[in-house]
């Protein structure tokens, strides 16, 4: 869990003249917010920018984790035909 802070760190951007006291964003790309409503089983116009936000906050607090997903073994090349 170390990392993630480390992660995290890189993703969140603070705004220039922020609306409130110590408020942030994330700018997600509309190709990026596809990909994470998909990830989410949402359509983007279904997926909530609060729930992205409630997936950090329990990732912080320890109620789910993250695992390695391993690396798929090479297939090997076939023989040409002969």
């Amino acid at each position: 869990m170390s990392d993630l802070g480390s992660i995290m760190s890189g993703l969140s951007v603070e705004r220039k003249a922020p609306k409130g006291e110590g408020k942030h964003y994330i700018p997600f790309s509309h190709k990026e917010w596809a990909e994470l409503a998909t990830a989410f089983g949402r359509t983007p116009e279904e997926l909530e920018p609060k729930q992205i936000k409630a997936l950090i906050l329990a990732l912080k607090a320890g109620k789910i984790g993250l695992t390695s997903i391993p690396a798929e073994e090479p297939k090997p090349a076939e023989a040409p035909a002969t």
